[in-house]
C-alpha cells in the first residue's frame, strides 16, 4: 500500500491551542441569546387599556465534533493537532398572543393553517404508500400461490 502524502504542518493554517474551545463557547452563547425569555416573549403592544404580548415556539439545536489535524514539520517529527467546533440553529414561530385588558387576561391561539395543511398531506401521503404497498403485497402473494 503507498504512503499517504501530508502536507507539512508548516503550510496549514494552524489555530492557536484553545481556540476552538472559545469559537464553541461562542457559538453556545450566541445560540442561548437567541432563545431566550426576550424572544418567546414579545414585546408588548398597547391600544388603548388592552395589551397584547405575543408569544413564540422556540426550538434550539446544536452539534459538536472532534477531532485531529495531522501532519510533519520535518521527516523525523510527526505531530497532530486535536481540534473541535460546533454549530447551532434555532427556529421560532408564533403560537400564542396573551391579551390582558380590564377584563382579564386571556390567551389566544395562533393557528397556521398551512402547517395543519401540509401535515394532513403528509400524513395522506403515507397513507396511499402504505394503502399500495398492502395492495402490492397480496398481489405477490396471490401470484406465488398460483405457481
Amino acid at each position: 500500500m503507498a504512503k499517504k502524502e501530508v502536507a507539512p504542518l508548516s503550510e496549514v493554517e494552524i489555530p492557536e491551542p484553545g481556540k476552538s474551545l472559545e469559537m464553541t463557547e461562542d457559538v453556545i452563547g450566541k445560540l442561548l441569546d437567541t432563545s431566550g425569555s426576550s424572544v418567546v416573549y414579545g414585546r408588548p403592544i398597547k391600544q388603548g387599556d388592552v395589551t397584547l404580548i405575543p408569544a413564540a415556539e422556540v426550538i434550539a439545536g446544536v452539534g459538536f465534533g472532534s477531532g485531529f489535524l495531522f501532519g510533519q514539520s520535518s521527516e523525523d517529527d510527526d505531530r497532530s493537532m486535536p481540534l473541535a467546533g460546533g454549530a447551532g440553529r434555532t427556529f421560532s414561530r408564533p403560537v400564542a398572543v396573551v391579551i390582558i385588558s380590564p377584563e382579564g387576561v386571556r390567551i389566544e391561539p395562533v393557528r397556521d393553517r398551512t402547517k395543519v395543511l401540509l401535515a394532513a398531506l403528509t400524513a395522506g401521503g403515507f397513507m396511499a404508500a402504505t394503502l399500495l404497498r398492502m395492495i402490492n403485497s397480496k398481489r405477490a402473494l396471490k401470484e406465488l400461490d398460483g405457481k
